[in-house]
């Protein structure tokens, strides 16, 4: 449950765009490197054609969830 988990750094996010189609479980993946009482920072690739860092606020409903992979 989203809204139950906080998330870590190394957690993987899964977005969904506005604009995405309805069956769409998910269009955009990242990686968690930090998180505050309020906002979770991601590095992402295919934004912009590069690798970017990107905040968003824990509550952002293109938030679908995380995962924490066995690394």
């Amino acid at each position: 449950d989203r809204a139950s988990y906080t998330p870590e750094a190394g957690d993987l996010i899964y977005l969904r765009w506005d604009g995405a189609r309805a069956t769409t479980t998910f269009s955009h993946i990242g990686i968690v490197y930090d998180v505050d009482a309020n906002y979770v920072y991601t590095l992402e690739g295919a934004a912009a054609g590069h690798v970017d860092t990107r905040m968003y606020k824990l509550t952002d409903s293109d938030i679908v969830g995380y995962a924490k992979p066995k690394y």
